[in-house]
């Protein structure tokens, strides 16, 4: 759920999220280059413009430092036990500062939580998807359990990555409860200044 308030903050995320996304795609060859955000698919275009409806149903994960939108993330309402993890994305200037890790580690504990994914069932998990390339969101899936799994994606260069929800192990001791989004505490606000590429 989104609050009503946080729509264009989180519209924003995602309009970062998809821009470096078709950057990167094109880069790799897989598709032509994409500068504005109008020039984005219809689809991606509803998620920014509305984010409180497309996603009405699913969690939307959201750091903020001082009020600021830095990070999100999208945890799928579950279907059969199985959640999606998508749109993990943090800001440039707040990455390499545990931002995302917090964000992951909060989607495995709202999923393990959600009386959604009713408890007794021992399949369940979250499951994502993530373009080879993206090394450091990769490295980030496996410190916090996700294992390669075979793919169900039509698209080349897409590794598939699932977490058995029984077997979560937390990296991070205390993940944020994201109601409506995540506030990290003054001592893990990242600097400002620092900026770094690959996902979130």
């Amino acid at each position: 759920m989104i609050a009503r308030e946080s729509g264009a903050a989180i519209g924003a995320l995602l309009a970062d999220y998809h821009l470096r996304t078709e950057a990167e795609k094109a880069d790799a060859g897989l598709s032509t280059p994409v500068s504005r955000v109008e020039e984005l698919p219809a689809r991606y275009l509803a998620e920014i413009r509305s984010p409180e409806v497309v996603f009405r149903d699913d969690t939307v994960l959201v750091a903020r430092v001082d009020g600021e939108a830095i990070g999100c993330a999208v945890l799928m309402r579950p279907f059969d036990g199985i959640s999606e993890l998508k749109r993990l994305w943090v800001s440039p200037s707040a990455r390499g500062t545990g931002v995302g890790g917090r964000l992951v580690a909060s989607a495995i504990e709202v999923a393990t939580t959600s009386p959604a994914s009713p408890v007794d069932r021992p399949d369940r998990a979250i499951r994502l998807s993530v373009w080879d390339w993206r090394h450091g969101a990769i490295g980030l899936y496996e410190r916090h359990g996700f294992r390669e799994a075979p793919s169900w994606e039509e698209r080349d260069r897409l590794r598939c990555f699932q977490l058995r929800l029984p077997d979560a192990v937390h990296r991070d001791p205390s993940p944020v409860r994201p109601t409506p989004g995540i506030v990290l505490p003054t001592s893990q606000q990242p600097s400002r200044g620092r900026r770094a590429g690959g996902a979130g």
